[in-house]
């Protein structure tokens, strides 16, 4: 009986530019602002055209984000490339930078990671990096960890915003009527019973250990009126002040 060797395939050496790559671009932006939903076009453009440019590459999709997708879940482009990737279908991810890619730390590292595993290689055009670099996993961690605590600061900056609008009486929030007050005679937020009986009713019942799910269902047998839009079905104006 003869002894059959398998042989691993002879490793690609020459220039990514020069092999033939089935190539995916992500482009994200985190708003709908005008001048960034100019620039997700732009990006489309731009790698549209650069794939097109080169005879060796296969076109494999453009795929774009507009959500600040801090967590993956947040964002189906990102997951169906992803897809896309474990199906084998892309050689080849080109992006405009790290950031654009992913903000949290553990969520990015572990798309990497996968990624690596499965053989795709990852451009970040703004930094001038490949996934395959050997630098790559200290750099993207460090870097990583920046952006995600940046992105952590400007939230913490946001409620800190918030916080002293209320504390000095400026927040366009501070007079917002919610569910269980009213506006008085003079404009100042006075309570406004029943509505109010029915807060602490639901303040009452959570204290003592009760679920959400039994509050709502204590508010449907009570016959709260819902507010339009509200996914609970609670009360004529949002109870979430």
């Amino acid at each position: 009986m003869r002894k059959m060797t398998e042989i691993s395939p002879t490793q690609d050496h020459r220039p990514i530019e020069l092999r033939h790559l089935r190539v995916a671009a992500y482009c994200r932006v985190s708003t709908e602002l005008e001048e960034q939903t100019s620039s997700i076009e732009l990006q489309e453009r731009h790698y549209s055209q650069l794939i097109a440019g080169n005879p060796h590459w296969e076109n494999a999709g453009i795929f774009l984000e507009r959500a600040t997708g801090l967590n993956l879940k947040e964002r189906p482009e990102f997951r169906r490339i992803l897809i896309q990737c474990r199906k084998k279908r892309i050689d080849l991810i080109l992006t405009k930078s790290i950031s654009r890619f992913g903000r949290n730390t553990l969520d990015m590292l572990r798309s990497l990671r996968d990624l690596h595993g499965l053989g795709v290689e990852v451009y970040f055009e703004q930094e001038d990096m490949w996934l395959n670099e050997q630098r790559i996993q200290i750099l993207l961690t460090a870097y990583c960890a920046l952006a995600q605590a940046e992105s952590e600061d400007m939230s913490r900056n946001i409620k800190w915003g918030i916080k002293r609008g209320f504390e000095k009486g400026t927040s366009g929030y501070a007079e917002f009527a919610c569910f269980g007050y009213k506006h008085g005679d003079d404009g100042r937020l006075v309570i406004d019973e029943p509505d109010a009986e029915i807060v602490r009713k639901m303040f009452e019942m959570r204290a003592v250990g009760s679920s959400l799910g039994a509050i709502s269902k204590w508010l449907y047998e009570s016959k709260v009126p819902p507010q339009p839009g509200s996914p609970t079905g609670v009360g004529r104006r949002s109870v979430s002040c």
